[in-house]
């Protein structure tokens, strides 16, 4: 045991090897590390860039396909399976309740009104009455509200042709891409197998119907079971649909073009909305409402050019060469049958400090010599 030995500090020294095994394998773990860095993270995922999530806001105005064409002619009770006419009593095909259909517009058929990126249709109406009994008044603490009449059900018809505008805007102040509407950009709405239901060209406005989100979230009608209660179709019970408007500028090596993707996602719960109508200070109306609400979120990553997060791309790619270096040397001083050559020619060791102190250069350029 020495000090000098304890303290030893350790330089690197260059051997070059003479094994094609260890070449093959150094050399083949490079060119790897240099496709990866310049194929897979440069040109395929273009790691040069600086990435930002959009920051934005979404408007939604729902419309009646009469209000949307003067001409359109709404189809009747009988013509809709799921409204209840004289000889049927259950939703064609099922065994889920047909209910009367009411007509209403979009004033009727949407609430809540002027929600924040959302929107709310109504499916299923249930309307019934509260009043205060005897005389008691709403001035008064112990007098509740008791139900007078038996909620009846509705269905709003034709809800399914009813047309969404989207007006949607983003803005990436970190990537100096300031406020972008929709209508500067082309875009389109896909299924849940990315195959386009509906495409947004430049410069017009994004108006889908209410079935074709169905359709994008894969769900083929209102009459199928609902994602809740087996015993419920999804016209009775109400859904919720997440729709996803994805920006992007990266799709290919310009930053300068933008485009966006609607997606539809549906959620496992149903959406009712209770809204009070006061008649007097005695009684109220109380329509039930189950609908479609659509949630819109915006989401993506917006990018420009960005040495500072090439040079990191690269200095990567320097970390794993040298990780490749030091697999291959322990490879061959540890592993192979040769290690043990190949140990001696890779370390060399000096004698203590005090022999080297008390050698002449040359006596010490002779041990050297002799060792190598």
């Amino acid at each position: 045991w020495s000090f000098n030995n304890l303290a030893a500090y350790q330089t690197p020294r260059v051997a070059k090897i003479k094994d094609w095994r260890l070449g093959t394998l150094w050399y083949g773990g490079c060119f790897a590390i240099i496709m990866y860095v310049v194929v897979w993270a440069i040109l395929l995922n273009k790691e040069y860039l600086e990435l930002q999530p959009p920051q934005g806001a979404v408007r939604t105005t729902g419309m009646s396909p009469r209000d949307v064409n003067s001409s359109y002619i709404n189809p009747t009770p009988e013509e809709l399976d799921y409204c209840k006419v004289d000889g049927r009593d259950f939703v064609v095909g099922t065994l889920y309740p047909a209910f009367p259909c009411l007509y209403f517009d979009q004033d009727l058929a949407i609430y809540p009104i002027g929600e924040d990126s959302a929107i709310s249709l109504t499916t299923r109406l249930s309307n019934g009455t509260k009043e205060l009994v005897g005389n008691c008044t709403a001035y008064q603490s112990d007098c509740p509200w008791e139900p007078t009449t038996e909620e009846k059900d509705n269905y709003i018809a034709n809800i399914e042709e009813f047309t969404i505008m989207i007006e949607h805007s983003f803005s990436a102040p970190d990537v100096k891409i300031s406020m972008v509407p929709s209508t500067d950009m082309p875009g389109k709405l896909v299924d849940l197998q990315d195959k386009v239901v509906k495409e947004f060209p430049e410069d017009t406005s994004d108006i889908v119907t209410l079935e074709e989100f169905l359709t994008a979230g894969g769900i083929d009608s209102l009459d199928t079971e609902s994602l809740v209660s087996k015993d419920r179709s999804l016209r009775d019970d109400g859904l919720v649909l997440l729709v996803f408007i994805e920006y992007s500028n990266t799709y290919t090596f310009s930053t300068s073009k933008l485009k966006y993707t609607m997606s539809v996602q549906p959620q496992r719960t149903k959406f009712k909305v209770e809204q009070p109508i006061l008649q007097n200070q005695q009684e109220i109306i109380v329509w039930n409402r189950h609908g479609v609400k659509l949630i819109f979120l915006q989401t993506g990553l917006l990018g420009h050019f960005s040495f500072s997060v090439l040079l990191l791309t690269f200095i990567s790619g320097v970390g794993l060469v040298a990780i490749c270096s030091v697999l291959v040397d322990m490879l061959a001083v540890y592993i192979i049958p040769e290690k043990d050559l190949y140990y001696k020619y890779k370390y060399l060791e000096s004698p203590e400090y005090q022999e080297l102190r008390a050698k002449s250069y040359e006596q010490i350029d002779g041990d050297v010599s002799e060792v190598e």
